[in-house]
């Protein structure tokens, strides 16, 4: 009968505790900025079907990175954050294209072709918001892994 030792390694273990903290410390960071961009929304815009704040998130990009910002459905927050010209309705050759100016007889609402849709004003939240908390996140990414 002999004396045996085993020995085992915790370096498995310790870079599962490092990757998964890595991870949760990259998540705060993230929701950090999410919060405050769906935060400035609603303060810009009090009339909204939550469209635009369901679609704020954040997505992982790679080992170190996120990206925050809009994603379906709140497709239309760079129309708000940036804004846009005057916009018309392109000429067809039908008479009518429907919008919102004349009623039909079907009860539909329609423009003649080339007509004016407007503009959308520029009202910043994204970038607004991000640059608020960017002190926040940093302090946040510098946070300790494992205690």
């Amino acid at each position: 009968m002999g004396l045996h030792v085993k020995y085992t390694s915790f370096q498995s273990a310790i870079v599962k505790d490092l990757e998964s903290s890595r991870k949760r410390n990259l998540r705060k960071a993230a929701l950090i900025g999410t919060r405050a961009i769906k935060k400035k929304a609603r303060q810009n815009f009090k009339k909204h079907s939550g469209n635009l704040i369901k679609g704020i998130t954040w997505k992982e990009v790679g080992p170190d990175s996120v990206i925050v910002g809009p994603a379906s459905p709140a497709q239309h927050a760079h129309l708000l954050e940036l804004g846009t010209k005057d916009r018309k309705h392109k000429k067809k050759t039908g008479k009518f294209r429907v919008s919102s100016n004349i009623k039909t007889k079907k009860g539909k609402y329609a423009q003649p072709k080339g007509g004016n849709v407007g503009k959308i004003t520029p009202k910043p939240f994204i970038v607004p918001a991000l640059l608020e908390v960017s002190g926040e996140v940093t302090k946040q990414l510098q946070e300790r892994w494992l205690d």
